[in-house]
């Protein structure tokens, strides 16, 4: 409803509508932007025409009569068509316009405005008219301004003595002499004008002063701020790069968790009339690329709030303070947005690049670093310090609302509340190397692990990415999810939308098939195909009965597992590669299934080893996966009581006694993958000259080999027939999980270490 619609209704009808406004503030400001919009409208309109009468009316006029006039008179006749012109002009027809645009509420100002515009249009056509008016009118100006700056300079004197009058004593004193003599020295350079030269020169010398000074001060400014600028990026309500829950999937649990928070975000009244607090940060958990970042853009679209983000390492500099500058830009941000609209999400990723312990190693290796990667001058170790203390006075008022509520107060008016909240969010994978202060109760609130996503969730988010693509019927959603059980949503995203598309597109087809998510998850987990064209026989050899020999054991020794693809083709630095996945998603495993992945990791060497007669090169990867198993596997006790098996804090002698017991078990566990490959040798020697002759084998022509090849039926009971020796080499078979070695109480006994080395002999 506009305020011409308003002035013109009965009082009852004011009176409910000014009710209403005083209950919803928002209809006043509804009703004022409408007036506002209506008399812009009327004041355009009136330019236009304006722009109009002057280009095909004045104008052409003005010439016509220039032509048809005597010389002597053309000056005259121009000034006299030029004062006419003026009351047509754009300015003049606009302001018209926009003065009767509230015509019909006959308002005082109406009649005013008028007023000014036919005296405003007078003085100006007679000032152009007539050289005396011209004069005069200067003059009136001229005596106008001087009564400005008279009466400004009285009010500030005013204001001035006031100020001195009201304060204690001391203030009282020097300020009342200040002014006393301000003024008189005023007064002495006006009456005497040497006085004032002096007072010039005085002038001219400190203007120069604070001139050099200030030139030197916006230097270092300028030059500080624009090493302050970060690369921030910042997303408000309605932006198309804004994101929802209906955006993330895979992960239910997590968002019913955080919509809790999403509610306080945009409803905060009852919660505050509770007396609840906010809090101030939550903290995100999880590895690489399992939508942490994702998820803190979703909040704040779910809530209808802004968004700002920023890399932790950005906040790092080489000169001190910089660091502290750039921290204190992004949270001046940050605010600002949330004064905009209500509330703001400042995520900051990768924290634990600004976030690291102060107190030194806590858990990770590089926890002791902040000082060293902070630069030469020591910039970077500042910004963690400014953001503890903005996360603890995020809900104090800043200096600009304090001068507005003394200003408030000076008027007498109620100060504003303050409506609006700054919610900090930050991303890790590294929690353990986190500053105790950082992750206290106050600060960062809330840690929320990000996992990635289950069988379920995988189904979801593959679903949804096949949507936005054009794909075939050949696509197997199942498949896919069965196959990409290490997979982050990043990857399957990455995978689907990205190499899935490029690899059929590149082929000439405009659908994506099953193949090609196949391919494209490969190109994730192996890296881009590389072949070698020319590569010498007996090394091509070498690396197929490699890869046979993982591939036979893999299919044997590890039956909750299914083979993907093997292939002896170059990708990345990897010659060849054999490309497992569990038939189901994995959370807990008995230690036998380490043992049978050691296996696995030795098939490799040892076939070529067996079938070729000698060593070869090409095994680094395999030895550092069997160390880490079997690290692994005294930790949990698998030779007797759990072990920490830390080289760094553990003596010299216990050290060796270590080193020696792995050495021998290695040993034994090598003659048993020896054994296992010559007595299945034939199925070894099928997928080897397979792989020579086609390079490379689905997981279906593997398996298909493996059982044509073999004289024996199939027995594939979790690997227990093949795997029963060698638990019993290390005292823990199926039978005899319960080991003598652990259960024993007698304190003189030997440990489980050396226990399960005996048995082992």
């Amino acid at each position: 409803m506009s305020a011409t619609n308003i002035g013109i209704q009965d009082p009852g009808s004011k009176a409910l509508i000014k009710g209403r406004e005083e209950k919803n503030p928002s209809l006043a400001t509804h009703a004022a932007r409408n007036s506002w919009a209506q008399s812009d409208f009327y004041g355009g309109v009136g330019w236009i025409l304006g722009l109009l009468l002057t280009l095909f009316v004045s104008v052409p006029l003005i010439l016509y009569m220039l032509n048809n006039a005597p010389r002597s008179r053309a000056d005259e006749i121009l000034l006299y068509g030029v004062a006419a012109a003026w009351w047509l002009n754009p300015l003049s027809i606009g302001s018209l316009g926009y003065i009767l645009s509230n015509l019909r509420s006959w308002r005082w100002w109406v009649i005013a405005g008028l007023l000014v515009w036919f005296f405003v249009n007078s003085l100006v056509s007679l000032a152009i008219a007539n050289e005396n008016a011209r004069s005069y009118t200067y003059g009136g100006l001229l005596i106008l301004a001087y009564v400005l700056l008279g009466l400004l300079f009285i009010y500030v004197q005013l204001r001035v003595f006031v100020w001195a009058a009201s304060g204690k004593p001391a203030r009282f004193f020097f300020g009342i002499l200040g002014w006393a003599a301000l003024n008189g020295l005023v007064y002495w350079a006006v009456v005497n004008p040497e006085v004032l030269n002096v007072i010039l020169v005085l002038l001219g010398f400190v203007f120069r002063i604070l001139f050099a000074i200030a030139f030197v001060v916006i230097q270092f400014v300028a030059i500080f701020w624009f090493m302050a600028q970060s690369r921030v990026e910042t997303i408000r309500p309605g932006d198309p790069k804004q994101m929802n829950f209906d955006d993330y999937k895979g992960q239910p649990n997590l968002l019913k968790l955080v919509r809790q928070w999403i509610y306080l975000l945009s409803d905060r009244n009852k919660f505050q009339k509770m007396g609840g607090q906010f809090i101030n940060g939550l903290l995100l958990y999880g590895e690489p690329g399992t939508g942490k970042t994702m998820l803190a853009k979703c909040m704040a679209g779910e809530a209808g709030i802004a968004f700002i983000s920023i890399e932790a390492s950005g906040f790092r500099a080489m000169f001190m303070g910089v660091d502290v500058l750039k921290m204190i830009s992004f949270i001046r941000k940050a605010r600002k947005l949330a004064r905009e609209y209500g509330a703001c999400i400042a995520y900051i990723d990768e924290i634990d690049a600004v976030g690291m312990s102060r107190g030194g190693v806590m858990g990770g290796g590089q926890a002791g670093m902040g000082m060293g990667m902070g630069g030469m001058f020591g910039g970077g170790t500042g910004a963690l310090t400014r953001l503890l203390y903005e996360m603890d006075g995020i809900n104090e008022m800043t200096r600009s609302e304090k001068w507005r509520a003394r200003w408030h107060q000076l008027l007498k008016k109620p100060v504003p509340p303050r409506n609006w909240h700054v919610l900090f969010m930050g991303s890790t994978n590294r929690p353990d190397v986190l500053d105790p202060a950082l992750t206290r109760p106050g600060r960062f609130d809330r840690t929320i692990v990000v996992d990635k996503p289950d069988r379920a969730g995988r189904r979801e988010i593959t679903k949804y990415y096949l949507n936005k693509i054009s794909h075939d019927e050949s696509v197997d959603i199942e498949a896919i999810v069965s196959d990409t059980a290490w997979a982050t949503p990043a990857k399957m995203m990455s995978a689907i939308t990205k190499d899935a598309v490029r690899l059929a597109l590149f082929d000439d087809r405009d659908k994506v098939s099953q193949h090609d998510i196949e391919l494209a998850f490969q190109e994730q987990a192996m890296g881009l195909e590389n072949p070698i064209e020319e590569m010498e026989e007996d090394q091509r050899r070498q690396v197929a009965y490699h890869e046979a020999g993982h591939a036979v054991a893999q299919y044997h020794l590890r039956p909750d597992e299914r083979i993907v693809r093997v292939s002896i083709i170059r990708r990345s630095e990897a010659l060849g590669y054999v490309l497992p996945v569990p038939n189901y998603d994995i959370y807990s495993l008995p230690l036998r299934t380490l043992v049978a992945d050691i296996l696995v990791s030795m098939a490799g060497h040892v076939a070529v080893k067996v079938f070729l007669g000698e060593y070869w090169t090409g095994a680094s990867s395999d030895f550092q996966s069997i160390r880490t198993r079997l690290w692994t596997l005294a930790n949990h006790g698998y030779f007797g009581p759990p072990v920490a098996m830390d080289i760094v804090q553990a003596p010299a002698r216990s050290i060796e006694g270590r080193i020696a017991l792995v050495e021998k078990f290695w040993q034994q566990l090598e003659d048993q993958t020896e054994q296992i490959l010559r007595n299945r040798s034939t199925e070894v020697h099928a997928v080897a000259e397979v792989l020579l002759k086609k390079g490379d084998l689905s997981g279906k022509e593997c398996i298909e080999i493996i059982r044509n090849s073999s004289s024996e039926v199939p027995n594939r009971d979790n690997g227990k027939d093949l795997l029963g020796p060698v638990l019993d080499i290390a005292g823990a078979a199926p039978a005899k999980l319960e080991n003598e070695a652990r259960l024993k109480k007698d304190p003189g006994s030997s440990s489980g270490l050396e226990t399960a080395g005996q048995q082992g002999d």
